[in-house]
């Protein structure tokens, strides 16, 4: 792992080294044992001396995820404008691919014809020789022929300016970062008539402009353009629309007063349960809450959701709600408690897929999560947390929790998480940066556990607003840690994202595994049906507690000498060591006791165990 007060711009990883692998080899320490994290500072050492001629830049790929043996065309730019590269695939620890490529000429494509293998990733490394001078370079390749599997979501969220150029920065770094689900936050006119249409002959047309419930301007070009740029690249754009909201508390557009959800038994249409009020000096129109559980608003929303998916080039609906409304009442003045409301939720998903469209929806707090998880209608399960889960372990156990979820259908759902960083930063800190190191702390714990976090669109997110852009990206952030962090969880997703707990794998010296502790190095456990394991390691020696980072002021520092014993396939299996910086394997010679000293961890290490054939 790089160290976070390095700027390397685009990762380049240094000179090859007099080992080979970068100069990223183990070394034994006086006891015999293994040790890793020492080629760090090697490589580190030999930066100085690295020509710049070497580095190339924009690298990528032209899709986001990948069909198995399909064809994968790769994008670079030279600065030396002539050089050499060498181009290695891995699979986990085997080297399945190499390629020689000789150029003189700034800009580079070449192509690889994936294998048959599905649900896997691939970890491409690539070497630039220009002279006596070599860098590397790394990227990820996402293999699925479902990408619910483990779906990886961003997000959009302005839609007035109709530029080429700006639709295809913003969704070539989502390319980059392999986000292959794409929701539309805030993409319609009216909560209760979300696409403005009009009667012409015998079929509707489509409003050019309107404005969102924020009085922001869309136009109908730009979200249709960034819908089909999506799907050439392999993701899925969703429409985000609540379930249970309306612009309105009026008898119009065909609303009736047994849709709304009152605050007493009035059955007063001047009582409905009000969720923004307009008088308070935001927002187009108040949002008023509707009965998800009455079968008439179901049969009203649903099909103007239906003329949306019947007009725009959507592929599904991201279902909003708005948390946990607590005790209400129907039209008819019957008590509607928040218990029977939150079990009833999966009523409105079975219309909802009647629409025949991708489904997932937006459990607020967990609220209505038991009820969302055991139906086979959402694709993907997807939780906004909050102050429910406060520490870095509350996350952990969710995630935990809810990939070891089954439908009704006894089907496993990829996990995405909502979480929103420096919240309390963000708000009195417009302008400012975020805090890098809580930043990487959380999304290693999420995509460590088995999920992923929904965090990135135009910006980062740091509010549930998703148009509010208070804080700025770090540059080392952006073009290096968030790309090196996705990279290796796709490259290792079938393991630690398709994979599962393991009771007992290893052991850390004042450590934890499988229950993460502030102030400690932690470790969470992977096994798969092939009997590969996992173990990642997280440096969670900082006094901040809590995963929002809410006040941006977590800091890590290095960790020296982590002493870890595993205890389970010691023998029977093949051990390599890997992180964020080298996706390369490092071959560990285990000893029968199991032991493997890490000589130092920035923020994540990772040990890999292959059954020895």
């Amino acid at each position: 792992m790089l160290p976070a007060d390095i700027n390397l711009g685009i990762p380049a990883r240094g000179p090859q080294g007099p080992q080979g692998n970068n100069g990223l080899t183990p070394q034994i320490d006086s006891n015999g044992h293994w040790k890793v994290g020492t080629a760090v500072y090697q490589y580190l050492a030999g930066m100085k001396d690295q020509d710049d001629s070497t580095t190339l830049i924009d690298l990528n790929t032209d899709k986001a995820i990948y069909y198995p043996s399909e064809k994968v065309v790769f994008h670079a730019t030279s600065i030396s404008g002539h050089g050499r590269l060498v181009v290695k695939y891995y699979h986990l620890n085997n080297l399945v691919a190499t390629k020689e490529i000789f150029y003189g000429t700034s800009e580079l494509s070449w192509s690889w014809f994936l294998p048959a293998d599905d649900n896997i990733g691939y970890a491409v490394v690539i070497e630039n020789h220009v002279g006596n001078n070599v860098s590397t370079e790394t990227i990820a390749i996402n293999v699925s022929s479902d990408l619910y599997n483990y779906p990886i979501m961003g997000f959009l969220s302005k839609y007035d300016n109709d530029s080429s150029v700006e639709r295809k920065k913003n969704l070539d770094y989502l390319k980059r970062l392999h986000i292959n689900l794409v929701q539309f936050y805030d993409w319609f006119d009216l909560h209760s008539l979300p696409l403005p249409v009009a009667p012409v002959g015998d079929s509707l047309q489509v409003s050019n402009t309107w404005t969102d419930i924020g009085n922001r301007l869309t136009r109908k070009k730009v979200v249709e353009d960034y819908c089909n740029l999506a799907k050439e690249y392999g993701m899925k754009p969703l429409a985000y629309m609540a379930m249970n909201g309306s612009d309105t508390n009026q008898l119009v557009h065909g609303l009736s007063a047994e849709m709304f959800l009152y605050n007493d038994n009035s059955r007063n249409l001047d009582h409905v349960y009000k969720t923004l009020d307009k008088n308070n000096g935001w927002g187009k129109y108040s949002l008023y809450n509707m009965n998800w559980m009455n079968s008439a608003w179901q049969n009203y929303i649903v099909n103007q959701m239906q003329i949306v998916r019947d007009n725009m080039p959507f592929d599904g609906w991201h279902i909003d709600m708005f948390g946990n409304p607590g005790n209400k009442y129907d039209s008819n003045g019957n008590e509607l408690p928040s218990s029977l409301l939150e079990n009833g939720i999966h009523y409105f998903l079975n219309k909802a897929g009647e629409l025949g469209w991708d489904i997932g929806v937006n459990s607020v707090g967990e609220y209505g999560l038991t009820d969302i998880r055991n139906s086979n209608v959402p694709k993907y399960l997807y939780t906004e947390v909050w102050d429910n889960r406060k520490s870095y372990n509350d996350l952990f156990n969710l995630v935990k929790f809810l990939t070891e979820s089954r439908d009704s259908n006894k089907v496993n759902k990829g996990v995405i998480i909502a979480a929103y960083m420096d919240y309390n930063y963000a708000k009195s800190n417009a302008g400012k940066y975020f805090n890098m190191d809580g930043i990487i702390l959380a999304d290693l714990v999420i995509m460590a556990s088995g999920a992923t976090h929904l965090e990135m669109g135009e910006h980062m997110l740091c509010n549930e607003y998703f148009p509010n852009s208070n804080l700025n990206l770090p540059g080392s952030l952006k073009d290096n840690y968030l790309p090196m962090m996705y990279d290796f969880f796709v490259a290792f997703k079938e393991i630690i994202g398709l994979g599962y707990q393991v009771d007992g794998l290893a052991t850390i010296d004042g450590g934890s595994v499988d229950s993460l502790q502030s102030g400690k190095v932690c470790g969470i456990s992977r096994e798969n049906k092939n009997d590969y394991l996992g173990l990642s390691l997280i440096n969670l020696r900082t006094t901040n507690t809590e995963w929002r980072d809410t006040n941006a002021n977590c800091s890590i520092s290095p960790v020296q000498n982590i002493k870890v014993t595993l205890k389970l396939g010691v023998t029977n299996h093949d051990w390599y060591y890997f992180d964020l910086g080298n996706l390369e394997p490092q071959k560990l010679n285990v000893g029968e006791d199991g032991v493997i000293n890490i000589s130092s961890l920035r923020y994540y290490g990772f040990i890999l165990g292959v059954p020895k054939k």
